[in-house]
């Protein structure tokens, strides 16, 4: 009893200061930001870097969750040295890169140069594009996706489903709107005509697939070897409007990313509605996986992927 008691103590302290470092992250985002303007991208760089590795030691609980879902994946496979390394690595990434992304929404003429692309396939995109009927363009947390929608709206128009940020939503959509990215939110009734007239227009709508989202249906698919709740949308949208499906992803390498363009993906009616959603979510996951399984260091792998489903499960999980 007294031990039941006690977690149930630690974790209202847990909440509780984590809702006073929210308030004083909010009170201070405006100063914090404006000074990290000023600074170089080395610079910012060594600050995601410091501030990831802090993070690791740090707080425990995203630590302990990293770990145990590289436990997951890899198993006895990866030695525990090298998953610490992997949760580490990817915990400085994200910081890295948001960073990165802010240094570029202010320095936008500097994002090409820093981006190693193919042509061919970039052109390949554009042809998709030019007959009309846009392009559902799915990411993961890896590499850097938000850098990802800048990057390719310099092809053609982009817009990002995705959910609302509770607390520094402004300042993310902020950011996007100054490389014209534009916001679709996928809690506002309108979102589902707004992102059918954007690909009538030849646009592309980018979604994040790898989350357990709320107020979203899904279903339960494998997903590196264990089910995970994850929402069909794209496969909805492309049934709906014909429009292709495009995995893209933005990985780092050394100083530079690297832009991955898969093949365009035609997603058509199967033999029923449930085969049709499971079979095409389960090779977009399959894409995604390739490349967390390629650059493991650069996925974010403290959040829950495999827990109970947040969303509502339309369909049952495969026998």
């Amino acid at each position: 009893m007294l031990r039941v008691r006690f977690k149930r103590l630690k974790r209202r302290l847990r909440v509780f200061f984590r809702g006073v470092l929210w308030r004083i992250g909010r009170i201070l985002a405006p100063f914090i930001l404006k000074a990290l303007r000023s600074l170089p991208r080395d610079k910012l760089h060594a600050i995601g870097t410091g501030f990831g590795s802090a993070w690791f030691h740090l707080i425990a609980s995203s630590r302990g969750l990293g770990l145990d879902n590289l436990d997951r994946v890899f198993g006895k496979s990866v030695p525990r040295d090298q998953k610490e390394y992997f949760c580490r690595e990817s915990f400085k990434n994200i910081l890295e890169c948001m960073l990165d992304f802010y240094y570029f929404s202010f320095h936008p003429e500097e994002i090409e140069s820093h981006i190693l692309a193919d042509p061919e396939a970039e052109e390949r995109v554009r042809a998709i594009l030019d007959k009309g009927r846009g392009a559902l363009v799915f990411s993961a947390h890896i590499g850097n996706w938000e850098l990802l929608a800048s990057y390719m709206g310099r092809i053609a128009p982009i817009n990002l489903l995705t959910r609302r940020h509770k607390d520094f939503n402004h300042y993310v959509t902020d950011c996007r709107a100054r490389h014209h990215v534009d916001t679709i939110y996928d809690d506002s009734i309108t979102s589902m005509k707004k992102i059918l007239r954007r690909l009538r227009q030849g646009e592309m709508v980018g979604l994040i697939i790898d989350r357990n989202l709320r107020h979203v249906d899904g279903m339960m698919v494998d997903f590196m070897g264990s089910p995970a709740f994850t929402p069909y949308y794209p496969v909805k949208l492309a049934l709906k409007t014909g429009a292709p499906v495009i995995g893209i992803f933005l990985l780092q390498e050394g100083p530079f990313y690297r832009l991955h363009i898969e093949d365009p993906i035609e997603v058509k009616m199967l033999d029923d509605i449930e085969t049709t959603y499971r079979a095409y979510t389960r090779a977009f996951l399959q894409t995604v996986e390739k490349h967390v399984r390629t650059h493991p260091g650069q996925w974010f792998w403290a959040h829950k992927r495999w827990s109970r489903p947040k969303g509502t499960v339309t369909f049952p999980p495969q026998a």
